[in-house]
């Protein structure tokens, strides 16, 4: 007997037992089988009910553990299907964002978008996630492909003639700060032929925290050029020639935005490259055998001789040390990457 006809049963004797208390004014014996059987309806209301929690709570737990059964299945079925906690494991994702692009060599146009797809292949091998067989070639191949196509069109680029560029300002901020110092040294045939220096006044009180980085008060350039000011004299030393800066972001942004605000107009574009961008792309062995580290002064330790190194050490965050410190380290690359494939 199943529980809907328990239940039938039930409600019949409910009713039973009513009638007989209606009929207990007839005699008492009606009277007792009413409590009797009305009684013995509500036990049985009672255990029903229980009865049905009971099922369910079973048929619960045995969803459950169907669930986990179908789960370990799917589990062996895909040994490399993600778990919980690779789902959140942000080198899976970003392996996965890596592998996605096509590399497609044809659409590599510059030197720095070679640089770009180097580092991004260099990432995907030494990721804990890759495997050979989630890309559609060879990846130690395709990255000599980069490497090299990167030296051509660097060359091509006849990087041996430039001017580097270093900037001292009131801040980070290119926006808001100021560039207080500026500093180049113009490279002809790998030669420093020429030198620019000059503090620029910027208007406003130069910030103590910026004082004591570069050693530049208010006092030393109150009486100086601004920025506007000296800009003719910029654009016609740099003339045409590529600049060279480490960190060159932050050189251009300081100069394209001070342009903008004294010329309401965009700064003439210029070639460039950066240093610190070189550094990170060809010198890996070194970056993974010391601190790992882009600063300038890690340049000059690993790439420049000890005369170079000491006059650098002695006049750390002045512009034009810095500027010439730049030029020699990029010369150092040009000849250690580049000279042989002229």
């Amino acid at each position: 007997m199943n529980n809907k006809q328990k239940k039938i049963l039930v409600i019949i004797g409910f009713v039973i037992g009513i009638v007989c208390l209606i009929l207990s004014f007839v005699s008492d014996i009606f009277l007792v089988f009413g409590f009797l059987i009305i009684g013995a309806s509500c036990f049985g209301i009672y255990y029903l009910n229980k009865q049905q929690k009971i099922d369910s709570n079973k048929n619960t737990v045995e969803e459950k553990a169907e669930t986990l059964q179908d789960n370990k299945i799917d589990n062996q079925k895909t040994p490399f299907s993600k778990s919980s906690s690779q789902s959140d494991d942000i080198e899976y994702k970003n392996y996965k964002e890596l592998i996605s692009n096509n590399f497609d060599i044809s659409k590599t146009k510059t030197n720095f978008q070679c640089s770009l797809n180097v580092m991004a292949l260099k990432q995907i091998l030494e990721n804990k996630y890759f495997k050979p067989e989630d890309l559609k070639f060879n990846i130690n191949t395709k990255i000599t492909e980069f490497q090299d196509l990167g030296k051509r069109y660097f060359v091509e680029s006849k990087f041996k003639n430039f001017v580097a560029i270093d900037l001292e300002t009131t801040g980070l901020n290119y926006e808001n700060d100021r560039i207080i110092q500026i500093a180049m040294v113009k490279v002809i045939n790998g030669e420093i032929v020429d030198k620019f220096q000059s503090y620029v006044n910027p208007k406003r009180h130069i910030k103590q925290e910026a004082s004591e980085i570069n050693g530049i008060y208010d006092e030393d350039v109150k009486d100086e050029k601004t920025i506007k000011e000296l800009f003719p004299s910029i654009l016609e030393f740099i003339n045409n020639l590529p600049i060279v800066a480490h960190n060159i972001k932050f050189d251009l942004s300081f100069l394209k935005n001070e342009y903008m605000r004294c010329f309401k107009k965009e700064l003439p574009k210029y070639k460039s490259i950066c240093t610190m961008k070189l550094w990170q792309t060809l010198y890996l062995k070194i970056q993974k055998q010391k601190v790992p580290s882009a600063k300038l002064y890690t340049l000059v330790l690993n790439l420049l001789d000890n005369d170079d190194i000491i006059e650098y050490q002695s006049n750390k965050h002045d512009a034009m040390c810095d500027v010439i410190a730049t030029a020699k380290v990029f010369m150092k690359m040009y000849d250690e990457n580049f000279k042989n494939i002229e």
